[in-house]
């Protein structure tokens, strides 16, 4: 265990550790807190009454780790987070790709959170059919008090115009050609290149020229 020993736990740490093993599995499996309710047969507001660490019959912690799989909630504390005071870290299985639709080109792409396409070769035909014009992998590796964000892109399509209220991001070309527009300025990235940006600064990027999609580590600070 990296926080605590279990018998040094508190029931008020320890309901609260199982709350955050659990969101983090929740999070990581790319499901929302309806789904996972759904799922477990349970109420949304217990779903979110258990991450928060509330206060719930023991009988509710097993419906929601039975539809995890995890043998008991005592297992949440004892699961390998990959985490640690000081680090927060993203492993193959936390891969999930997302798809991304384009329905409003003055607005940003439409994030589908039910549905994980992990198959390369489907997203690639997904994306040259025109049904989506993005992929997003998050990083799993956001420290909870940090201000890092990071995720990987498969571009396909234009992605909508955009601005955030604060912050800045690093973007490095992984693969292919992509060039970002601002109003009155633009950029274009091969791979091995990178850039950073105002975040604020109203913004959209897309594919340039290119058959094969743009790949790109997209990293933002809050």
């Amino acid at each position: 265990m990296s926080e605590f020993a279990s018998n040094e736990l508190t029931e008020l740490a320890r309901r609260q550790l199982r709350g955050k093993r659990l969101r983090q599995i929740r999070s990581r499996s790319g499901l929302s807190i309806r789904e996972v309710a759904a799922k477990a047969g349970l109420d949304k507001n217990t779903i979110l009454r258990l991450e928060a660490g509330g206060i719930v019959r023991e009988s509710t912690w097993r419906r929601a780790c039975d539809a995890f799989g995890i043998v008991s909630a005592d297992g949440l504390i004892d699961a390998n987070p990959d985490e640690g005071r000081h680090f927060q870290r993203h492993r193959l299985e936390d891969d999930y790709w997302h798809k991304l639709a384009l329905l409003d080109p003055t607005q940003p792409s439409v994030v589908s959170t039910t549905e994980s396409i992990q198959d390369r070769d489907t997203r690639r035909w997904l994306g040259s059919k025109g049904i989506s014009n993005q992929f997003i992998k998050r990083l799993r590796c956001d420290r909870p008090e940090g201000q890092i964000r990071a995720a990987v892109l498969e571009v396909y399509g234009p992605s909508g115009w955009s601005a955030q209220p604060s912050g800045e991001a690093f973007v490095y070309c992984l693969a292919g050609s992509v060039t970002f527009y601002f109003e009155t300025e633009q950029f274009t990235l091969v791979e091995g290149e990178a850039a950073t940006f105002d975040r604020t600064r109203r913004h959209m990027h897309d594919i340039t020229n290119a058959p094969e999609p743009a790949v790109l580590l997209y990293v933002q600070v809050d």
